[in-house]
């Protein structure tokens, strides 16, 4: 399961270290369980949003993966998410932090190419008809029904 360790430093009271568990968020354990967030969705959301902004301000490249993003920019955004939020402090290795960025990257890859998939699709039929021809010829007319007249 997970590893705990008290800390203390001059000066800061005793805090507990919380370990990274194996796996990955969404793929071995559910993120705001581990931060110990599930009965305090608010504060979970509020770092959520925090990190997300910060993966904007820090410059990272959202169409990148985690690993292809420069170590100093995401150094720098773990010591502004610290700043803002104290509670990261507890996760050993920025490691809470980190998987915050990873989702917040996959999700903004599978949502730019989801989106350029149905534009694509859109420009190949931009009548949206789904490719079909509602007069059933390719002159493009609705033929009149003489019944109607």
């Amino acid at each position: 399961m997970e590893h705990r360790v008290a800390i203390s430093g001059v000066g800061k009271k005793e805090q507990e270290t919380i370990d990274k568990p194996k796996g990955s968020a969404g793929n071995g354990f559910v993120l705001i369980n581990e931060m110990e967030l599930q009965d305090k969705r608010q504060t979970y959301l509020n770092i959520q949003r925090t990190v997300r902004a910060l993966c904007h301000e820090g410059g990272l490249d959202l169409q990148r993966t985690y690993r292809q993003q420069s170590m100093c920019d995401l150094a720098n955004i773990f010591e502004v998410a610290k700043k803002r939020h104290p509670y990261l402090n507890r996760f050993r290795n920025n490691w809470a932090t980190m998987e915050l960025v990873k989702q917040y990257l996959a999700n903004r890859r599978k949502h730019t190419r989801m989106l350029e998939q149905l534009l694509a699709s859109e420009v190949d039929d931009p009548t949206g008809s789904g490719g079909e021809d509602p007069a059933g010829d390719a002159s493009g007319e609705i033929p009149i029904d003489p019944g109607l007249q």
